[in-house]
């Protein structure tokens, strides 16, 4: 009897915190520069809604290049999705109830490549392609 009272508890005070957690669309950011861990380290779920056009921005650091000038590129939403943290994990959904890690969800690769005139480089140009698994 103990351990059923548990298990209710349990399963009350659970989903008493998922629900706690705070849909925010992205595209309702302040404009301000935050990086994906940090929204996902509140807790709260990040919405992306088909149709929304966002910024991404990247930049580079390290002992080898780093940014000095910095211009974010406009995305389009092509399918509404969400993203939560958990444990470290950053987990997809679809629907924004069921969750699971990205890894399992979406494919893709990182390319990289120069480009530039007359045989000298002057630029680096980044590729990256999600899929559906």
């Amino acid at each position: 009897m103990k351990a059923f009272f548990a298990l209710v508890l349990f399963s009350i005070v659970s989903s008493t915190s998922i629900s706690e957690a705070k849909v925010k669309r992205v595209s309702e950011f302040d404009g301000n520069a935050y990086s994906l861990q940090y929204l996902l380290k509140t807790g709260d779920v990040i919405q992306f809604v088909k149709g929304d056009v966002i910024t991404l921005k990247v930049e580079t650091n390290g002992d080898l290049l780093e940014t000095t000038q910095s211009s974010p590129s406009l995305v389009t939403v092509k399918q509404e999705f969400f993203l939560r943290e958990d444990q470290g994990n950053i987990l997809l959904s679809f629907d924004g109830i069921n969750f699971k890690p990205i890894q399992d969800v979406l494919k893709g690769n990182i390319s990289a490549g120069a480009s530039g005139s007359t045989g000298v480089a002057t630029g680096i140009n980044f590729l990256m392609s999600m899929y559906l698994k």
